[in-house]
């Protein structure tokens, strides 16, 4: 186990060993702000020493699956990228009608052991995809009709569905998915047109949820939507 480790580190780039140490302490922060945070529990099953134990699993299948999917070659996944963004679309939507509640938002799909949240594989499918369509169209990158037209239509698509639950994931989504079009020289007009397109649809997603739209406006302090109060 030991031998497979060191080869697999010695394989990597030195690129790729900042981002494994990167990982590896945004990992060992979260165990720790775990523990910390459950402290008060006590101890036995249920208490911090549970919530520990459950929570370093997690992490050590985490950390597994990254491993495995650095060793996947990047370029057999860019060839299938639409299909993973429109099978995770598809499964998320589906999730909207038959999907397990849990927080007050119907965003999980039970798997029995585990819960899964499609949202998760629709952000990666995603940011994926844009990549490829970025790199495919740099010769012609500042066409409106050509370059930005596809990147908009599968970003729109899929923050609109994430936004339906998770308004705060799907920012960090469009904002992941502004970053990644400026580095590629995208035109500051069309990442501004994505921008408003984003806040309008932030705003529409608020107007019909009138209990996230009353934590904005207390956040705030100013009355934004029709039918709430800040306070």
């Amino acid at each position: 186990m030991t031998a497979t480790l060191k080869t697999y580190w010695h394989g990597l780039g030195p690129a790729d060993r900042y981002v494994a140490w990167i990982a590896l302490a945004l990992a060992g922060g979260g165990v720790v702000a775990v523990y910390s945070a459950t402290a008060f529990l006590g101890g036995g099953a249920d208490g911090a020493q549970g919530y520990l134990w459950r929570h370093g699993g997690r992490v050590v299948l985490a950390l597994a699956a990254m491993a495995l999917f650095s060793a996947i070659d990047y370029r057999g996944l860019a060839r299938i990228s639409r299909p993973l963004l429109v099978g995770a679309l598809g499964v998320l939507a589906v999730t909207k009608v038959i999907g397990v509640a849990q927080g007050g938002a119907q965003r999980w799909i039970d798997l029995g052991v585990v819960g899964f949240q499609p949202s998760e594989a629709v952000k990666g499918a995603l940011l994926l995809h844009v990549a490829v369509l970025l790199v495919k169209k740099q010769g012609y990158i500042k066409s409106f009709e050509r370059a930005f037209t596809p990147v908009f239509f599968w970003a729109f698509a899929a923050i609109a569905l994430i936004g339906l639950d998770d308004l705060s994931t799907a920012a960090i989504v469009l904002a992941a998915v502004m970053l990644m079009c400026f580095v590629a020289r995208v035109s500051a007009l069309q990442l501004g047109g994505l921008a408003l397109t984003g806040a309008a649809l932030a705003f529409v997603l608020l107007c019909f949820s009138p209990s996230r739209a009353a934590r904005v406006e207390s956040y705030t302090g100013v009355d934004l939507f029709p039918g709430t109060a800040a306070e």
